[in-house]
């Protein structure tokens, strides 16, 4: 039952924003000559937030700037991946402009493919090499057209499950958008997105900790190969997950004013939901 008023709750509160944002963002599609990177992103910056707030009651903590700070401008974002709201979400937390690059399978999801559409996302066939090739293509000629414009990847090529989460190893290939434009490379862990939809938690507010870490920069990648460099990507993010992980209980005590015992007991509610 706690699980189905979970569900309703999230349509409910979250139904209008995602009906109203999916027609806003079809203006973007129809006449994409009539707005700017910026202005594209500020309103998936608005609409992420609002979602976040209203639907998914959940909290951004954010850590790291400091290495964000060192990568200016045009950057290449790399995650790591556990939900289908984490591109929803990284606009909601990033004061850059930045899209996405996904798995074709993302344009059968109604609201969140006609976002990332309309925000210049890009979708691959990973079985097509073809297709593959013009994608990283026309994603190398649009950033070179978009100065203001960052993307963000999720290397591991698919979404980690559950009980434990296990990222997958990082994937080079999506790493030659950086090298090709010599662009700063900036890791991101973000700890377990899903937990603001998974239907087996249930907190007031779900803090969602998110670290940019240390970027890799093109004087210090310039002579390495795109394995290497996503090794170290994945290293750096896998590394900061354990620090999330650790300081996890304190962020769910302090934004659901529970003490330890009670934290302790929802923090995983489910046997089958373990980290």
């Amino acid at each position: 039952m706690r699980q189905l008023c979970k569900w309703i709750r999230m349509v409910c509160t979250g139904g209008p924003s995602i009906m109203w944002g999916a027609h806003h963002c079809k203006r973007y599609l129809r006449h994409p000559e009539k707005y700017t990177v910026k202005e594209k992103h500020a309103y998936a910056n608005a609409l992420g937030k609002r979602l976040a707030k209203r639907a998914f009651k959940t909290e951004f903590i954010i850590t790291g700037q400091e290495n964000l700070e060192k990568a200016k401008g045009q950057v290449l974002f790399v995650s790591n991946h556990v939900s289908v709201l984490d591109p929803i979400f990284f606009m909601a937390y990033s004061d850059r402009p930045v899209t996405f690059l996904g798995k074709k399978q993302i344009l059968k999801m109604p609201f969140v493919s006609t976002v990332l559409r309309s925000i210049d996302g890009a979708f691959i066939d990973r079985e097509d090499l073809r297709s593959e090739i013009k994608v990283f293509r026309e994603i190398n000629n649009l950033l070179k057209a978009q100065p203001d414009l960052s993307f963000c990847v999720y290397p591991e090529g698919t979404r980690s499950k559950g009980p434990d989460f296990p990222m997958a190893e990082f994937k080079g290939g999506s790493f030659k958008i950086a090298t090709r434009l010599d662009l700063p490379i900036v890791p991101v862990a973000a700890w377990l997105t899903e937990r603001s939809m998974d239907p087996h938690y249930h907190y007031h507010k779900y803090p969602l900790q998110v670290a940019y870490c240390q970027p890799i920069m093109p004087e210090e990648y310039e002579k390495m190969t795109t394995g290497q460099i996503a090794a170290i990507a994945q290293e750096r993010v896998e590394a900061k997950l354990k620090e999330l992980k650790e300081n996890d209980l304190n962020m769910i005590m302090k934004l659901n004013n529970y003490k330890e015992e009670k934290a302790k007991k929802v923090q995983y509610s489910s046997n089958t939901h373990t980290i």
